[in-house]
Parts: structure tokens; C-alpha cells; sequence
């Protein structure tokens, strides 16, 4: 850890999802006598949601802002079952594609790559189908597993935790979150981590 840190002059950690304009959307539901869906929750978003009598979810993913700037939008929603059911998800991509696998998680917290023999996703990748057999317990589906700002509001107390370390607030985003550094002693060298500067790219700020 102390090597580590004598090599870093400025550690910029997190421009949370610091994407051009953003415009925040309402949370959304939709529901059936067997299953509500929702994006009540962090991260949560699909922009149209409607369930039919035979169990057939459908979702409308659209751009974050007008025009189109990222071809590949977020999507994230939760399925809590009112009655064991197998249930049909249809997601259809508006002025975009279907480019993330959907991962899924029990908890929100564990994620795990749904099994191919559920997912269909079109030819020209405009439309995705999952199929799901629900239990008794939420499931959500995600584009890719939420990692959250309090994960890396925790990275930096911990951080600052070191005696050679000291934290501060740089800016914030447009929604009103802290853009945070981590800085050492005085050194020549520097080394600049950016993270999550669009949303879905998870695996580039854990790994």
C-alpha cells in the first residue's frame, strides 16, 4: 500500500457517470398480478415499461440526451414477484443497440451473467428477450453489476485514512455529486486515474 501510494501524486478518482448533460428521469414502474417492475432504486432506468396478462414484460430503453450521444444505453430494473410466475422480458432499444449481456443479482450487490439459453437478442441487436422463472425474492437485471458512489466514497475514506494521503472535493457533477482527489507529498511523477466518465463502464474502474 505504501509503495503504492509513493508512486501516485494525484489520484482523481471518480467522475460519477460525468456524461455531457444529463436529464434526470422519474423512477418507473409498471405492474401485473404477478410482478411489479421498477427502477426504484440507485442506478435503476428504462424510460417505458408495460406488462401483459401472459406475463410479458416489455421495457423501452432509450438515449439519456438528445440527439444520441452513446449508442449503448443503461438499462437496470428490478422484478419483485407478487406469485411464483415465468416471466418474459422484451427490451427494445431506441436509437441504440443491445450491447451489454444482462447480468443478474438476487441482492443488488452480487451480480452474475445471465445463462445464454435466456437471453435472444435480434440481429441487428435492436431488441433483447430474457426469459425468467420468479420465486419468492426481487430479481434485478442490469446492463452491467451497479457499483454505486458510496463505493468509491468508501475508497477514499479509506485512503484518507493514510498519513501520507490528504482528500478533497474538487467540483461536483451535474446531479450535485462530490468529485474527489486523493493527493500525496510533493512529488516530480504523477499518475491520474479517471473512473466511470460513462456510466456503464464498470469494468474499467474496478479492475
Amino acid at each position: 500500500m505504501t509503495r503504492f501510494l509513493h508512486l501516485i501524486s494525484i489520484l482523481v478518482a471518480l467522475l460519477f457517470g460525468a456524461c455531457a448533460t444529463i436529464e434526470v428521469q422519474p423512477a418507473k414502474f409498471c405492474e401485473s398480478a404477478d410482478v411489479l417492475v421498477d427502477t426504484m432504486f440507485e442506478g435503476g432506468n428504462f424510460h417505458h415499461c408495460t406488462v401483459s396478462d401472459d406475463a410479458t414484460v416489455s421495457i423501452v430503453i432509450e438515449p439519456e440526451d438528445a440527439p444520441p450521444i452513446n449508442q449503448s444505453p443503461w438499462y437496470s430494473f428490478r422484478l419483485s414477484p407478487k406469485q411464483a410466475a415465468s416471466i418474459r422480458v422484451n427490451i427494445e432499444f431506441v436509437d441504440g443497440y443491445a450491447r451489454y449481456w444482462p447480468k443478474t443479482s438476487m441482492d443488488g450487490m452480487t451480480w452474475l451473467r445471465l445463462p445464454e439459453e435466456q437471453v435472444s437478442i435480434a440481429e441487428d441487436r435492436s431488441s433483447m428477450s430474457i426469459s425468467l422463472t420468479l420465486g419468492e425474492t426481487p430479481v434485478w437485471i442490469s446492463a452491467q453489476e451497479r457499483v454505486l458512489p458510496g463505493y468509491y466514497y468508501e475508497w477514499i475514506r479509506e485512503l484518507s485514512s493514510h498519513p501520507e494521503v490528504t482528500t478533497r472535493t474538487l467540483g461536483r457533477s451535474v446531479l450535485g455529486r462530490p468529485i474527489q482527489a486523493a493527493k500525496t507529498g510533493p512529488r516530480s511523477e504523477a499518475v491520474v486515474f479517471i473512473g466511470r466518465q460513462h456510466p456503464p463502464e464498470v469494468t474499467g474502474a474496478t479492475m
